[in-house]
């Protein structure tokens, strides 16, 4: 069904996630057509506001909805 996502779609995942492999991220942006994969270096599931991955998160969310909003 991920051939079927026809919304811009984001995906971020840490390299390191300790809950969810990296290849998981990496394949279910390859199954999303015109996807965004933006590798966030991270041990953290979820990147938190004083991890280096944060800025790189929040540029790239930002560059995402700046892009989407044109």
């Amino acid at each position: 069904m991920l051939a079927q996502v026809a919304t811009p779609t984001l995906v971020l995942h840490a390299d390191e996630d300790a809950v969810i492999p990296f290849s998981s991220g990496r394949s279910l942006a390859a199954g999303i057509p015109h996807s965004r994969f933006v590798q966030l270096d991270s041990r953290d599931h979820l990147v938190l506001q004083y991890e280096q991955a944060w800025s790189r998160a929040a540029a790239a969310i930002q560059a995402f909805l700046e892009t989407e909003r044109e």
